[in-house]
């Protein structure tokens, strides 16, 4: 169901067929400034030249080297910008032959994701590290709308595709800059009608917070359950210190699946709109 809008492709393949030994193949493929619309997203500015090889049902890719793949632009609820990555290894991959994905680079929410390397099957953590995310944006893409956050965030996070009961293992969460919280006038107003002059007092201490030190944990386990325990230690508008110990569980999966129906429902429209064009 994908859609090309436009680029080229070229390639070439020498193959054989012989009773015994079945199909033998080898060649390239390549792509220049491909544009392709999905039902749930979109991919632009594809470039790459693939050689490949074809034996024993498994096919070989970047036969002598890695291969570097560059994406402009990749939409599928979060937009990734400038993505690269080398290529190198067999699919369908086994424990003596297989794929390896390295030096994975692009730019998501005004920050930077790396990873170094990532193979299949997997036996070591592909570590996932995040560099100057914006933290409004995260909050814009959550869609939470109770508080505002101001800063850079940085992370490591120990990623696990198979072989492993959690997705993201004792990730870390730090500081990229200063950070700034505001809690909204909603929250306050909803915080102090269900409580007393404590919960008044609290929501006056912390409505505004400039956080200076921060020790967060992050797990997620298969299920989708994401785990953060914080301690953030600030000061609020009037210089006071605050130190806050916080707990957050909730469903990654559910949540993702909630972020996703607004962008999803938009590029589904674009993608129904582009293929009754390309009946025509």
């Amino acid at each position: 169901n994908w859609l090309i809008q436009k680029g080229t492709i070229r390639g070439q393949t020498a193959f054989s067929i012989e009773p015994e030994i079945g199909l033998i193949a080898g060649g390239h493929i390549a792509i220049e400034n491909g544009d392709i619309t999905l039902p749930k997203g979109s991919i632009g500015g594809i470039n790459f030249s693939l050689p490949y090889r074809y034996q024993d049902q498994r096919l070989q890719l970047g036969v002598k080297q890695p291969v570097e793949i560059k994406i402009n632009r990749l939409e599928n609820g979060v937009r990734l910008d400038n993505v690269s990555v080398q290529v190198q290894g067999y699919y369908p991959w086994t424990r003596k032959m297989p794929l390896s994905l390295s030096k994975l680079k692009l730019n998501l929410l005004g920050g930077e994701l790396d990873v170094d390397q990532f193979s299949l099957p997997q036996h070591n953590p592909a570590y996932l590290r995040l560099s100057n995310i914006e933290l409004s944006e995260i909050l814009q893409l959550m869609q939470y709308n109770q508080l505002e956050m101001y800063g850079k965030v940085n992370a490591n996070l120990p990623f696990w595709i198979e072989s492993s009961p959690c997705i993201i293992c004792d990730g870390i969460i730090e500081q990229g800059s200063h950070w700034q919280i505001h809690l909204s006038d909603e929250l306050i107003n909803k915080i102090e009608e269900g409580g007393g002059l404590t919960e008044r007092i609290l929501t006056n201490l912390m409505e505004t917070m400039n956080v200076y030190d921060s020790n967060i944990k992050v797990n997620l386990l298969q299920d989708g359950t994401g785990l953060m325990n914080a301690q953030i230690k600030a000061n609020n508008a009037l210089d006071n210190p605050i130190f806050l110990n916080y707990n957050h569980k909730e469903n990654a999966f559910d949540l993702w699946d909630s972020i996703n129906f607004g962008a999803e429902l938009q590029q589904n429209l674009e993608y129904r709109f582009y293929q009754k064009r390309e009946n025509k």
